[in-house]
């Protein structure tokens, strides 16, 4: 296996001088490492085998916990009670907590066929159910800086045999929300959150500073525990408009990668959905972004012109994406081919890592995956790269 550190990362993704392009598939959160090796989930040696067997660059997340997730363990009285019912196509989940606005409660219905969840019962439904939500936040942060230096240091024990396990061999990073998502995304659908931004803007933006005190801790644990990267993923312009992107995202960007590049860790950023208008208003040049994906291309993204839109990137920027998730999920071979060949060709002069466009689907047949491989391999074949 190739090694891959934080400080070599930027000359294995620049191929402009005719090097071997760099491979690194999203993995995140996703079980296809694990399907193909008959498991229920898979260690980190297992990551490292797989990837040195199938020759690509791995990233592992040594640490990953919404705000309220991680709380709970600290904090009895915001543990949820969950009921799980799962069957052959789909998995339910009913999930209620007790406060002092009344129960909240939420039912979700998972179809594994599509890998697509809906709301049987949302969980914001009305005026109480939002204080509700605010109350979790306001107790979630006041417990994570009463008992900081406890759970920062029960962190930081849990995370570093997990860096050093990996060592050169990948890059190891926490995954983190942005504070927005903190708030948002754990409580609110789509329509819901956009309600709330509307009807409840003073006090989305208290909470959304508060949740950033999580936000530091986590980067404050990541440069402790000497982890290579901090990647953080937010969401495009068809989910945010440019001026809640202005309030709700970007001076957080700004403060976090700011935090994070000065502890001497990577900043990377991923980026949900529609990228072509934070492309072309050069929204990325207001922070620092060490890695940037996905580049998702249409339908599910908006990047249809990358050789155009990667003039619009910063500097020293390594992009990385994008071939599509459920293109490698559904191929056919000859398409996922092709793909990957017109991916290569397009970012031959950039500093560019080539990955899938977001998790990889857990049931992704293993011939897709090596297509997508093959297709580098007969790519360099036929390029005279080493």
């Amino acid at each position: 296996m190739m090694e891959l550190t934080r400080d070599n990362v930027f000359e294995l993704a620049d191929r402009s001088r005719g090097g071997r392009p760099l491979v690194m598939p999203n993995l995140v959160g996703s079980r296809f490492v694990a399907k193909q090796l008959g498991k229920s989930s898979a260690t980190i040696k297992d990551q490292l085998e797989f990837a040195e067997r199938y020759g690509y660059a791995p990233y592992i997340v040594v640490f990953y916990s919404p705000l309220v997730d991680l709380i709970s363990h600290w904090a009895d009285h915001l543990c949820w009670d969950e009921n799980v019912v799962e069957d052959k196509g789909a998995v339910e989940k009913i999930r209620t907590l007790q406060t002092p606005h009344g129960e909240l409660r939420e039912h979700t219905r998972h179809n594994k066929a599509t890998q697509l969840t809906h709301h049987i019962e949302e969980m914001v439904k009305d005026e109480e159910d939002v204080k509700a939500v605010g109350w979790i936040i306001d107790e979630s942060v006041n417990t994570l800086r009463e008992r900081h230096d406890e759970i920062k240091q029960a962190l930081v024990q849990q995370i570093v045999p997990r860096v050093k396990e990996i060592g050169n061999r990948g890059l190891s990073l926490i995954h983190l929300w942005m504070p927005n998502e903190e708030v948002l995304y754990p409580h609110f659908t789509q329509v819901t959150m956009h309600y709330f931004l509307h009807d409840h803007p003073q006090l989305a933006h208290e909470l959304i500073e508060k949740a950033m005190a999580y936000t530091q801790f986590q980067i404050e644990v990541g440069i402790e525990a000497n982890v290579d990267a901090i990647q953080t993923a937010v969401w495009g312009y068809e989910q945010f408009s440019p001026r809640l992107y202005e309030e709700h995202i970007i001076p957080y960007l700004q403060a976090s990668s700011k935090q994070t590049q000065a502890g001497g860790l990577l900043f990377w950023i991923h980026t949900c959905g529609h990228m072509k208008g934070l492309l072309e208003s050069k929204t990325y040049h207001r922070f620092g972004v060490d890695i940037l994906e996905c580049l998702n291309y249409p339908p599910a993204g908006d990047v249809d012109d990358w050789p155009r839109l990667r003039k619009f990137v910063p500097e020293g920027t390594i992009t990385k994406g994008n071939l599509e998730d459920s293109l490698l999920w559904q191929g056919p071979i000859e398409k996922i081919k092709s793909k990957t060949w017109e991916i290569l060709e397009e970012s031959a002069d950039f500093k560019h890592i080539l990955a899938t466009s977001n998790n990889i689907f857990d049931d992704t047949p293993l011939e897709h995956f090596e297509a997508m491989l093959e297709a580098v391999d007969e790519y360099c074949a036929a390029k005279g790269l080493d």
